[in-house]
């Protein structure tokens, strides 16, 4: 077994017990071949997955009537098995192989399946059965109904990714990638959710056009809005309350009307500038409430003096 199918076999042992819920893995034809969908087997964890021409163990007729050039009506499904593991051919646009341990090929459900292009391979034997309909309800097998829904949404979310993608192609760290592949799947679960959300509110469908475009631009803006420094407003506080920038940073600040206790040192010079007042010949700095103060910090400053710039340039608000 090649390190592709060991590393499935590997994540497939991380699951929970088998044995008390039923797993069965959806493959795209980059995994699948007779000896994985075995190991999975005795891992009771069942398979359903598309299959390369060159896929270890396959059965030779199936790979030899998808490669015949006879002709085949639309929905046409040959099988066979190797190993006790269900493979299949099925007509459909393109001719399809496929393995499965957990459906019966033989069942079918009906299906709206899209009328293939004019230059399709096999334009010729599709576009007949479905007139002159663009869309027609006509009977797949379940197992590739199943693995069309589980599939589908991997691949959409591919799309999503590759449409807008942060992912740089050169880097020099091994964790970027990582980073930036992480990054997207967030962007593209938002978007979802985001339309998930205005498909609620909104039960016209119509009226709103989902545009992920759109939706990465204004998810730009936002971020870069979110960022930006808040504007920083004079504004009156309910209460009066001492200026903060005094209280921290003038020399010998007390309270305008707190006595001083006998024999306090007031020999300091006042410096600097605000609301409130000195008293004495000491010169000690006699503060003064005040109702003004800045919306954003929520502290009370003097309206009159340096208090307002001195106390934002210290927190690089301007």
């Amino acid at each position: 077994m090649t390190d592709t199918q060991a590393l499935v076999i590997s994540l497939a042992k991380s699951l929970s017990d088998s044995s008390v819920i039923d797993y069965t893995l959806y493959l795209d034809n980059l995994f699948p071949n007779i000896p994985l969908a075995k190991a999975l087997g005795e891992l009771d964890i069942g398979i359903m997955g598309m299959i390369r021409v060159n896929a270890l163990g396959f059965p030779l007729e199936l790979v030899q009537l998808k490669q015949a050039k006879q002709s085949l009506k639309w929905g046409h499904l040959e099988t066979a098995e190797a190993d006790e593991i269900g493979c299949f051919l099925w007509q459909d646009n393109n001719r399809v192989l496929g393995m499965t341990t957990v459906y019966n090929l033989t069942d079918t459900i009906i299906r709206a399946r899209k009328r293939s292009s004019r230059t399709s391979t096999y334009a010729s034997i599709t576009r007949p059965v479905f007139e002159d309909s663009p869309v027609k309800e006509l009977p797949i097998p379940v197992g590739i109904n199943a693995y069309n829904h589980h599939m589908g949404g991997v691949d959409i979310g591919n799309q999503y990714r590759a449409d807008f993608t942060t992912l740089q192609h050169q880097n020099q760290r091994y964790w970027k990638p990582l980073f930036y592949w992480l990054l997207d799947i967030a962007l593209v679960n938002s978007y979802l959710l985001y339309k998930a959300y205005r498909k609620l509110v909104i039960e016209d469908s119509k009226r709103y056009h989902h545009d992920h475009q759109r939706f990465q631009e204004g998810l730009a803006k936002a971020l870069m809005t979110y960022c930006e420094t808040p504007e920083h407003n004079q504004i009156l506080r309910p209460t009066r309350s001492y200026c903060a920038h005094c209280r921290k940073n003038q020399l010998n600040w007390e309270p305008k009307y707190e006595q001083r206790a006998f024999g306090t040192n007031i020999t300091n010079n006042w410096g600097g500038s605000g609301g409130g007042s000195r008293s004495g010949s000491g010169g000690r700095f006699r503060g003064s409430c005040t109702r003004w103060g800045c919306d954003q910090c929520n502290i009370p400053l003097c309206k009159i003096g340096d208090c307002w710039r001195l106390w934002h340039e210290k927190f690089n608000y301007y």
